[in-house]
């Protein structure tokens, strides 16, 4: 894991599943994701200690296990208050449904690792606690919920909205909850004004009209 600074209030820590981190104050801040367990748990915090920061509080912006599998952890450890938008916060609370809705039944065993199944965490809802400096954009597409959150200063952290054109190529089929609503999400990225965009698995980048492209492209030549 390695901390990158954007702007005086924004950084991220690149990882597999990046986490964003938003300063409310010199001290303060909150995380965006924690990554997929607990030991993503402890280097995240580790480097929060090295800042001399202090978690106040993690925004999920979707409840898929890779991005909300060290939250019982970092809240057991800080106290930190946790948040998630409609759906995604019954799936944070109680992860045995993602692998339920998964599977179309109880889970077993293979659906019930780590990369599947988070360990359950407290969860308030976003919507009437949001900070300030935040702003929260619907994403809908990949998972029910999904959000993506924009910076005061102009930083867009925008989930699994995006995926790398690496992984497109390899893999060629991706996880979308709801076509539909996963091509109107492209539709709307492109009218974003940011000065940097983090997608969950992405490198960081200042212009993400090709990968809008590219992701388009893909879904649409499957459907064909």
């Amino acid at each position: 894991m390695e901390l990158i600074k954007i702007t005086d209030k924004t950084y991220y820590i690149k990882n597999p599943t990046n986490i964003g981190i938003y300063k409310i104050d010199d001290k303060n801040v909150y995380l965006i994701d924690s990554g997929n367990d607990k030991d993503a748990g402890k280097k995240i915090l580790k480097i929060i200690d090295e800042q001399r920061w202090k978690v106040k509080g993690i925004i999920v912006t979707h409840s898929n296990a890779d991005h909300i599998g060290a939250n019982k952890f970092i809240q057991e450890k800080t106290g930190c208050e946790i948040y998630a938008y409609g759906i995604e916060s019954a799936f944070t609370r109680y992860p045995v449904l993602e692998a339920s809705f998964l599977y179309g039944g109880f889970p077993f065993k293979d659906l019930s690792n780590k990369f599947l199944r988070a360990k359950e965490s407290n969860v308030l809802d976003i919507q009437n606690n949001i900070p300030d400096g935040l702003e929260i954009l619907e994403l809908k597409g990949h998972f029910f919920d999904m959000i993506g959150l924009k910076t005061c200063d102009g930083i867009y952290f925008l989930a699994d909205s995006l995926f790398s054109e690496e992984t497109i190529k390899k893999y060629h089929l991706f996880f979308i909850y709801d076509v539909k609503e996963f091509l109107k999400t492209l539709e709307q990225l492109k009218n974003l004004n940011g000065c940097m965009y983090i997608p969950s698995h992405c490198e960081a980048t200042k212009d993400i009209s090709n990968l809008i492209e590219i992701n388009k492209n893909k879904v649409l030549e499957v459907l064909n």
